[in-house]
Order: structure tokens, then C-alpha cells, then sequence
């Protein structure tokens, strides 16, 4: 912990394509819940859902130390499935236990959550990112396990948007913000890695990294995976 609660999700777009994001066991009753961001496993906009989701987690490398878990079910919200908006830009993924392990919280621990508690939280961003803000040391294929912390705000009294100063983009989708972050690994999950300010070649121009504000959206999304 936390990296242990840490890992990549690998995932099949609707296009056939491979991919990855970065996720976080979250506490569920089902004791197999991944939290991620929407455009982890859907397309947005009405593109659909991916498909395939697999999590590796504490992976370094290459290195795959506790296996892999697979997907049963998968949701995100209305306004990013229907319309791409980013301040929906959450999911969460339920998952079969292993075979050899059972299940994720039992096995790897889990991360709690405050949701609806607002914008503005301490937090420990965690990612595997390819790329970032004037970043040229992250690995291409987002082998390593990174993290930023610092003070999370809201966008603007009119955008409740989360943003933090951080580094990290691609790959690092999804990565859980948590706060509260105690010496033995557990905290809160109050946001997940969204987006950020690109130019036109998806290039980040700014340091400022972008969370979808963790309220009701957030809450009927876990309320609804958590139990399956």
C-alpha cells in the first residue's frame, strides 16, 4: 500500500485497438471494485463501451507481482457515456476474484473514498504516465508507477471541475487522488485523473492536471458497481 491498490487496467477500444489507464481498488461490498475514470472504459459521446478489462496492480517494469483480475462488469456516467463531458468522467469496474488470490480487498487492500465533500483536499495523485508537462524521463509505455502531491481546487465558482498542479498525462488516466494519505498506504480517493489543457498535437500546455468533481455522478456510479 498504496501502490498495492495501484495498478494499470488494461482494456480493448470499440475500434479493436489496445489500451491502458491507470486504476485504484476501491472499499466495496463486493470486494472486487477498481475505480478509473469514464473515458477508461467508454468511448464517450455514444461511442460506446470498451471492452476486455484486465487489472494488474503494483506492476513495475513489466513485472506483474500478484497476477491479473478480470472484468465483470463495468459503468460510468450518463453524461460522459451520452456526451463526453469531462465533468462526468468517472467508472468504476467490478471484477472476478483470482482463482490463486480471491479477492482484490481481501488480498491487496483497498482505498476508502469521500465523495460529495467538495473540491479542495490534500492529495497523492498516482499514475503510470507515457508522457507529461515538459516530461521527458516518464517511460513510453508507462512501465513505472508515479505520483504528485500537492493542494487539489476548485477550476472556478462557476466550474467544479478539481484541478492540481501535476506532471503527469498520459497513461496516468484514472490514477486515484487520494487524501488523507496515512504511513501505512490507505486514504481517500476524492478524485481520479481526467484530462488537461492539450495543444494541437496533444501536447500538454500547462502543468494543470484536471479531476471531474466527485458529487452525485460519482456516488450513483459506485453505488451501482460496488454490489455487483
Amino acid at each position: 500500500m498504496p501502490a498495492l491498490t495501484t495498478g494499470k487496467l488494461y482494456f480493448t477500444r470499440t475500434d479493436g485497438s489496445g489500451g491502458y489507464c491507470t486504476g485504484s481498488v476501491i472499499t466495496a461490498a463486493n470486494l472486487n471494485t477498481v475505480w478509473t475514470a469514464g473515458h477508461c472504459i467508454n468511448a464517450g459521446s455514444g461511442g460506446g463501451y470498451f471492452s476486455n478489462f484486465n487489472f494488474v496492480p503494483d506492476t513495475d517494469n513489466g513485472n506483474i507481482p500478484w497476477g491479473t483480475w478480470s472484468w465483470k462488469y463495468a459503468n460510468t456516467t450518463v453524461g460522459w457515456a451520452n456526451s463526453g463531458d469531462p465533468h462526468y468522467d468517472v467508472a468504476a469496474i467490478a471484477f472476478y476474484p483470482q482463482t490463486a488470490r480471491g479477492s482484490m480487498q481481501n488480498f491487496l487492500g483497498a482505498q476508502g473514498y469521500r465523495f460529495g465533500y467538495g473540491q479542495s483536499f490534500s492529495v497523492t495523485d498516482f499514475g503510470y504516465p507515457q508522457s507529461g508537462y515538459n516530461r521527458t524521463d516518464f517511460p513510453a509505455n508507462g512501465s513505472r508507477l508515479y505520483y504528485c502531491t500537492g493542494q487539489t481546487y476548485r477550476k472556478s465558482s462557476s466550474d467544479d471541475l478539481i484541478g492540481l498542479s501535476c506532471d503527469m498525462h498520459h497513461g496516468a488516466s484514472g490514477g486515484p487522488w487520494l487524501t488523507e494519505l496515512a504511513s501505512w498506504g490507505g486514504g481517500y480517493i476524492v478524485g481520479a485523473y481526467s484530462h488537461r489543457t492539450v495543444n494541437s498535437s496533444g501536447v500538454p500546455i500547462d502543468i494543470e492536471a484536471r479531476s471531474a468533481n466527485h458529487g452525485d455522478g460519482a456516488i450513483n456510479v459506485y453505488n451501482d458497481v460496488s454490489i455487483r
